[in-house]
């Protein structure tokens, strides 16, 4: 354990502005060249500030990972080398085909190819 503490701050930028952001309590666990910061609650994991504010510096590491679809690149733009996407479960997963939809009209977006885009069901029919 390196470090105990809490994350909140008011964020600016891609994500909002003026936002505040409440991860609660949180800990720096590093183990040999890994450290991770492990929140208590889900938040803005696509900026650098996250980390800043628990006291870690995301310049001064090789890789580090933004649980973020995609607005992770404006807010790292100015210090990243280089992105690599990866996949992990939760509310940022991107690979739409590998959920498993059981209750959605075919054929769907992304996963069934069109001839025609208006034939997508873009929502269920809602019926009044």
């Amino acid at each position: 354990m390196q470090n105990l503490g809490e994350v909140r701050f008011v964020h600016t930028g891609h994500a909002g502005h003026n936002l505040p952001v409440n991860m609660g309590r949180t800990a720096v666990v590093k183990s040999g060249d890994v450290t991770l910061l492990l929140a208590e609650r889900k938040g803005l994991g696509s900026t650098p500030r996250l980390y800043e504010e628990a006291g870690l510096d995301p310049r001064r590491y090789k890789f580090v990972v933004a649980k973020s679809p995609e607005g992770f690149r404006h807010d790292y733009a100015e210090i990243a080398a280089g992105f690599l996407y990866c996949g992990a479960p939760g509310c940022a997963w991107e690979c739409l085909q590998e959920l498993p939809f059981s209750r959605v009209g075919r054929p769907f977006y992304p996963l069934d190819e069109f001839t025609n885009r208006h034939d997508a069901h873009w929502a269920w029919n809602i019926k009044r």
